[in-house]
C-alpha cells in the first residue's frame, strides 16, 4: 500500500480482494515478491500513479522505482522477514512523469 504523505494515515483492515480491495481509500499494489510483478492495482492507486489497473499489471514494481533497487529491495525483504513493514524511502514515477513522496505499507498476504 502506498500513501500520499501529505494526507493522514487510513490503515485498512480488509485483506486486498474483490470489492473490500477496490473500496480501499488508498492505493494499494498487489506485487508477486518473486517476479516484481504488479499484480493487482485499486482505483486508487490508479488515481495517485495516474495509470490505468491495466497498465500497472503490465509493469514491474522496480518500474515504478527506476534507480530505487537497493531501497526496494530492503523493504521487500523486511515485509517478507517481519510480515509488516513501513517507509518513506522510494519514491514512485507518475505516469506523467515526476515522482511522487509517498509511505508504503507492506504486509504478506496468506
Amino acid at each position: 500500500i502506498c500513501r500520499d504523505i501529505r494526507r493522514p494515515a487510513v490503515i485498512p483492515t480488509a485483506s486486498p480482494a474483490g470489492a473490500a480491495f477496490t473500496a480501499l481509500p488508498e492505493a494499494a499494489l498487489v506485487i508477486d515478491p518473486r517476479s516484481a510483478a504488479i499484480v493487482d492495482a485499486n482505483p486508487a492507486a490508479e488515481r495517485l500513479l495516474g495509470y490505468p489497473a491495466a497498465a500497472l499489471r503490465a509493469l514491474r514494481i522496480t518500474d515504478l522505482h527506476r534507480g530505487q533497487r537497493p531501497a526496494l529491495v530492503v523493504f521487500t525483504e523486511e515485509v517478507l522477514y517481519r510480515g509488516v513493514a513501513h517507509t518513506r524511502s522510494l519514491s514512485p514515477l507518475k505516469a506523467g512523469g515526476g515522482t511522487l513522496r509517498v509511505e508504503y505499507a507492506g504486509t504478506v498476504l496468506r
